[in-house]
């Protein structure tokens, strides 16, 4: 831009002599500058002497550096991919990102002069206020947590820093949010304690051999009886020690990455294991648990495929009732093999419903366990699947299917 030819200091001595009373028209002569550009001088400079304005040029900086460094902070806010937000005390937006917008799919016009809680899930909200109205000015930061709807119409979880802002009174005036999305933390948090969960339950039948067995050589019962029953102690725990190595697999499942090393089991191995650890919960409700089932072999992660199995017929058992029986029997295709289940009881249609289910879920007499669950997804991760396959009117069946020894993973680790 051109750079004027007349300084602000002359501009102000040219008015100096115009309010001394010279002429205007010699003023505009002389320095051969226009009646406009004196009117303007005037509109700015008037009443001020030459000194004073050597004192403009530094407030003039000042004045801009100040704009300038608004709006580089503003820039900043506004590319943060965090989701900024200001409200005040009432809950009133006064201020979002674009990061912010963009998230919830909505203009910026949508939020401002509103609640910038819209989309939160309306349980998450009180305990968000009560954090905050917490607050002090010697303590004014707190972080919140809660679940709210983006644009795509998904629950997404929050984790949210909030500072307050207090008036001269000890007041909140407004509240400053830096939210980011913490979905997937809360996912393998979540994933975390299902694992956890199923490895405690699973636990929990050893565990109870563990006991009986302990009570036998506290009371000094180191007799026939007890020699009896050590292989049911060493599988108990045996059974222990690989649940507590199994963390890792059972991750694996869930997020549907796990492929299991292979190899040949003889399905009488894993039954007799099976029988003698559920001895005692047989032998309470007397049922004669049977197979037919000397020829087959199944392919898989040998602990993985025995506590599948395990975790389904203990299942089986409490649904049955007491003086009953448990028949295992299989059959084959050239790409399947099936075990079925079968008990003299007719099962519901809302425990069949609920029987997979990963929460607990309590339907009249039964409560369906967090084990078939965990039997349902070993028998996913190895091609599988579990399902209700017959149920006349005195008896319920419940089948496994599994690949047959010629089918194998392709590539990219998905079964044919």
């Amino acid at each position: 831009m051109r750079k004027s030819r007349f300084s602000e200091t002359l501009i102000v001595k040219m008015l100096m002599g115009t309010e001394a009373g010279r002429p205007t028209s010699e003023i505009y002569r002389k320095n051969c500058i226009s009646s406009i550009r004196i009117f303007k001088g005037k509109s700015k400079y008037g009443g001020m002497e030459p000194s004073g304005v050597r004192h403009l040029a530094p407030k003039r900086q000042a004045s801009e550096s100040i704009k300038q460094t608004d709006t580089f902070y503003q820039s900043i806010v506004e590319n943060q991919t965090e989701l900024i937000s200001i409200y005040k005390s009432n809950g009133i937006c006064i201020f979002v990102n674009n990061a912010f917008c963009r998230f919830f799919g909505q203009s910026k016009e949508h939020f401002i002069g509103n609640y910038w809680h819209q989309n939160v899930f309306s349980e998450d909200i009180p305990s968000v206020y009560d954090r905050i109205a917490s607050l002090t000015p010697d303590n004014p930061v707190v972080v919140t947590e809660y679940r709210a709807i983006n644009g795509s119409g998904e629950v997404r979880w929050i984790q949210s820093v909030n500072k307050a802002l207090f008036n001269k009174s000890g007041t909140i005036e407004e509240t400053r949010a830096v939210g980011r999305d913490i979905t997937e933390q809360k996912q393998k948090e979540k994933l975390k304690d299902d694992v956890e969960r199923m490895i405690r339950h699973d636990i929990k039948t050893p565990l109870a051999s563990l006991i009986a067995l302990t009570h036998l050589i506290s009371k000094g019962r180191l007799n026939e009886q007890l020699v009896r029953h050590l292989p049911r102690l060493y599988n108990a725990v045996r059974q222990i020690a690989i649940l507590m190595d199994s963390k890792e697999k059972i991750e694996k499942m869930e997020r549907g990455t796990f492929i299991p090393q292979t190899t040949q089991i003889k399905f009488i191995d894993i039954y007799q294991n099976i029988s003698s650890t559920l001895a005692d919960i047989l032998a309470e409700k007397n049922i004669a648990l049977t197979h037919r089932c000397d020829d087959l072999n199944i392919y898989g992660d040998e602990f993985l495929v025995e506590n599948m199995f395990q975790n389904i017929i203990k299942n089986v058992i409490a649904l049955s009732p007491p003086n009953n029986a448990v028949t295992i029997l299989h059959r084959s295709t050239t790409s399947h093999i099936f075990v079925d289940i079968c008990i003299k009881e007719t099962i519901p249609q809302s425990i069949k419903d609920a029987f997979f289910e990963k929460q607990s879920t309590n339907i009249k007499d039964f409560k369906n366990s967090l084990g078939a669950y965990h039997a349902w997804l070993i028998a996913k991760a190895h091609g599988g699947h579990i399902i209700f396959t017959a149920s006349n009117i005195n008896e319920t069946t419940l089948t496994v299917k599994f690949p047959a020894p010629t089918q194998r993973r392709n590539n990219q680790g998905n079964w044919p």
